[in-house]
C-alpha cells in the first residue's frame, strides 16, 4: 500500500532497452549522521509473467542488441514503442493543476523519454536530441555489459592506486589498505576490515560510478575512492575532488557495525552526494541542497541507479520504503520521494530530468571564483521546472504547500534566468 492507501502495483521487470544521457549531478558534503527518518521496509519482488513480458521484448529487439557479444547499446525509437514496455499505472490524485501525482506504480524503465543529451563522458559537449527506449541492457557483468579488459567506456583507469593511504582528515587518522581496484575504482579498508567481504561493494561502486559517469557526464578525472571502516564512523561522507582535504579524490568514506551484503541504501546516499558535488564542469558545489537537504535528492539518485544497473529487487524495495519516509524540510511531513521527485521522474523524462537539471546549472547558474551560491526555493523549482520541461510549481505545491515568499522568489527566478524555458 501507499502511504494514501493505494495499492501498490508489482514493479515489473526492466524493459532491455536503455536511455542513456549524459551530463549533470550536483553535490554537497553528506555527514556523519542521519535525521529522523522512519522507514517501513517492504520487499517487492518482480512476477514470473512480467519477466515474461521483459523476456518478450529482448526477443523483439534482438536485432537492435549485439548479444553475441554481451554490449551495452543504446536502442532506438522502435523499442521504446514495443507494446512489452510498460511505465506504470496511473497514480492517485486530485483535479489537474492542483493535486497532481502522489507516486503511483513504480515505474520500469520502459517507456519513452524525449530529448536529453547523448551518453558521453565529456564535459561540455552537445548532446543530440530524439526519442529513445528508457529500458535496460545488462550483461552478465551488470552495467557494463560484458567484462572489461581495459580503460574502455567512461572510467579513466589509470596508473595503480597506492597500495596504502593514511587519512588525516576531519577526525580520522586511519592506516589503509589497498583492497581491489578497477578502472572505475578504488577500494581501500581499515584493519578492522581485514575479515569483512567486500567484492558486492567492489562490484557494486565500479558499475554505478560508470552508470554516474555515462548519465552525468565526467565527475573529475581520477577514479572514485572508496574507503571502508568497521565499527567507527557509522555513516560516512563524501568529498569532491576539488576540495583540499582527501587528496585530490572523489572520496566516499563510510563506515557500519557491519557490512551487510545488499546493504546498498547507506553508501548510495554517499554516492549521490558526491555526484551532486561534482558533475557542473568548472562549477563547485551543489546549490540545491540547500533545498533537498540529505535525502531529498538521495533517494531518486538511488532508485534510479538501481533500475539503471537491473537491480530490479533493490528498486522495488526502494520504493516501498522511501514512499514511507517523511522529512522535516522544507515543512514537516515533506514526502519527497512520494510526493515530489518521483512523479516528476516518471512523468517527464525519467534519468533525463536528474541530468539536465545539473545541465541547466552548468548553462545558467551563477559561480563566483568557481563556487555556485545555495539556491532558494524560488530558483530550485525554476530550475527543475526547465528539467521536467513542464512547470513544477504544481507538483511542489502538492508535495509542501506554497507560499507568498516562496511566490516571489520563484516569480524573481524566472526574471533572473529567462533562458529557462518550459
Amino acid at each position: 500500500m501507499t502511504r494514501d492507501g493505494a495499492a501498490k502495483p508489482t514493479l515489473t521487470h526492466q524493459t532491455p532497452c536503455r536511455y542513456l544521457s549524459r551530463r549533470a549531478s550536483f553535490g554537497w558534503i553528506f555527514e556523519d549522521r542521519l535525521a529522523g527518518f522512519t522507514l517501513q521496509n517492504f520487499r517487492g519482488a518482480s512476477s514470473r509473467a512480467a519477466l515474461a513480458i521483459a523476456c518478450g521484448v529482448l526477443a523483439a529487439c534482438s536485432s537492435l542488441l549485439q548479444l553475441d557479444e554481451l554490449k551495452r547499446v543504446d536502442c532506438v525509437e522502435a523499442c521504446g514503442a514495443d507494446a512489452g514496455f510498460n511505465a506504470g499505472a496511473a497514480a492517485s490524485g486530485g483535479s489537474a493543476g492542483t493535486r497532481p501525482s502522489t507516486g503511483g506504480a513504480p515505474a520500469t524503465t520502459g517507456g519513452t523519454s524525449s530529448g536529453g543529451v547523448g551518453a558521453n563522458a565529456g564535459a561540455n559537449q552537445t548532446g543530440g536530441s530524439g526519442t529513445a527506449g528508457t529500458g535496460a541492457v545488462v550483461g552478465n557483468a551488470g552495467a557494463g555489459g560484458a567484462t572489461d579488459t581495459g580503460p574502455t567506456g567512461p572510467c579513466p583507469g589509470g596508473p595503480a592506486p597506492a597500495a596504502t593511504w593514511k587519512e588525516h582528515w576531519a577526525g580520522h587518522a586511519e592506516a589503509l589498505t589497498l583492497r581491489d581496484y578497477d578502472d572505475c575504482t578504488a577500494l581501500y579498508v581499515d584493519a578492522a576490515m581485514s575479515t569483512t567481504d567486500t567484492a558486492w561493494l567492489s562490484s557494486f561502486f565500479s558499475k554505478a560510478w560508470k552508470y554516474n559517469l555515462t548519465t552525468y557526464g565526467a565527475l573529475g578525472s581520477d577514479r572514485l575512492y572508496v574507503v571502508l571502516h568497521q565499527g567507527k564512523f557509522l555513516v560516512g561522507h563524501s568529498s569532491a575532488f576539488y576540495e583540499t582535504t582527501h587528496d585530490g579524490h572523489n572520496v566516499i568514506d563510510a563506515g557500519a557495525t557491519t557490512w551487510k551484503a545488499g546493504d546498498y541504501d547507506a553508501v548510495g546516499t554517499l554516492l549521490g552526494a558526491l555526484v551532486a558535488s561534482t558533475a557542473v564542469p568548472s562549477k563547485q558545489g551543489s546549490p540545491a541542497a540547500a533545498q533537498w537537504g540529505a535525502e531529498g535528492f538521495g533517494e531518486m539518485y538511488k532508485y534510479d541507479v538501481y533500475l539503471g544497473l537491473g537491480m530490479d529487487a533493490e528498486a522495488s524495495q526502494a520504493w516501498d520504503e522511501y514512499q514511507a519516509i517523511a522529512m522535516t524540510y522544507p515543512v514537516p511531513e515533506s514526502y519527497w520521494f512520494s510526493d515530489f521527485f518521483y512523479p516528476l521522474w516518471r512523468d517527464h523524462g525519467k534519468t533525463r530530468l536528474l541530468s539536465d537539471f545539473f545541465a541547466l546549472l552548468d548553462k545558467n547558474y551563477p559561480a563566483v571564483n568557481h563556487v555556485m551560491a545555495p539556491m532558494d526555493w524560488g530558483q530550485f523549482i525554476h530550475f527543475m521546472s526547465g528539467a521536467a520541461r513542464v512547470e513544477a510549481k504544481t507538483q511542489a505545491t502538492y508535495a509542501f504547500g506554497w507560499n507568498d515568499t516562496w511566490e516571489a522568489q520563484f516569480q524573481k527566478a524566472k526574471t533572473d534566468f529567462p533562458a529557462i524555458k518550459y
